[in-house]
């Protein structure tokens, strides 16, 4: 979630277990019994980003009480550090560049399958975003009102077995 100005120093001063466990669930959990601060510190920093209203209510001279410098999406939970799952490839850059082997745990709710066949037809914008979304594991699809993000149901026909 920083860029990667920011990124230049991921080699960590402390020494960190040789394997490190990592669950990706409904977000990422990094097991935090054999971590020293500082790497919890850089996880924690890893989910944070500058406040732009913070920023720019400064900017305007305004009263700032209230609105934080950072946000930060990253929770200290008693046996772990969660994260938002678009964190998880800088988590592993991090553990990777300082050594350790990380062992990840998927236990993400796969879905239910349901057997329908789609008879509507796809604009080109639609058919290439569906193509690069469906290319990742993970991701959201950002568009414009009016896109065609809400396919209505009746285009979803069932399909016999």
């Amino acid at each position: 979630m920083y860029t990667s100005s920011q990124r230049d120093n991921d080699l960590l001063t402390c020494s960190l277990p040789s394997t490190l466990k990592i669950v990706l669930a409904d977000r990422v959990y990094v097991e935090k019994a054999d971590l020293p601060t500082s790497a919890i510190n850089r996880l924690m920093r890893l989910a944070s980003f500058s406040n732009p209203d913070f920023y720019k209510t400064q900017a305007m001279r305004l009263s700032t009480y209230g609105k934080p410098r950072v946000i930060s999406c990253a929770e200290d939970l008693p046996q772990h550090i969660a994260l938002p799952r678009g964190c998880l490839s800088a988590v592993l850059d991090l553990f990777e560049q300082n050594g350790s082997q990380v062992v990840v745990e998927d236990k993400r709710f796969s879905g239910c399958a349901i057997h329908v066949r789609f008879d509507g037809e796809l604009t080109m914008l639609q058919d290439t975003a569906a193509k690069a979304i469906l290319a990742h594991d993970i991701g959201i699809l950002s568009a414009a009102t009016g896109f065609g993000k809400r396919l209505s149901l009746p285009i979803l026909s069932p399909v016999a077995k």
